[in-house]
C-alpha cells in the first residue's frame, strides 16, 4: 500500500503560492486506523509530518484497492498536508503533527 500511495504523492506540487515536495512516506498501522508519516520540503525546510487517518480510509488495505480509492486517499493526504502547513503556527493540534528535520 505504501508504494501505491507514494507513487501518487511523491514529487513536487504547487498550492497556495508555494511548492511542496513529498520525498518519502511511511505508513504506521494502528488497530483500525493508520498514520501517514511524510517527509516534505517546503520553502527550503524539511519536515516530518504525521497525518492520522479515519476508519473509513482503512479500506485501502482490503486486498486490491481500486485506483479511485488510492487516488482519493492520496488527494486527502495532500489536502491535509497543505492545511497543516498553513495552520501549524496557530493551532496546537497542527503544530504537534509536524517536526522540522532540517
Amino acid at each position: 500500500m505504501r508504494e501505491l500511495l507514494l507513487s501518487r504523492l511523491s514529487g513536487a506540487f504547487e498550492t497556495g503560492g508555494l511548492t511542496m515536495t513529498v520525498h518519502a512516506l511511511d505508513i504506521v498501522e494502528h488497530e483500525r486506523t493508520f498514520t501517514a508519516v511524510l517527509l516534505v520540503e517546503v520553502q527550503g525546510e524539511r519536515w516530518r509530518v504525521r497525518i492520522p487517518s479515519d476508519k473509513a480510509d482503512m479500506h485501502v488495505f482490503d486486498g486490491r484497492p481500486s485506483a479511485e480509492l488510492v487516488t482519493g486517499i492520496a488527494d486527502m493526504l495532500r489536502i491535509q498536508l497543505v492545511e497543516w502547513w498553513f495552520t501549524k503556527n496557530g493551532e496546537r493540534r497542527s503544530a504537534r503533527m509536524g517536526e522540522r528535520v532540517a
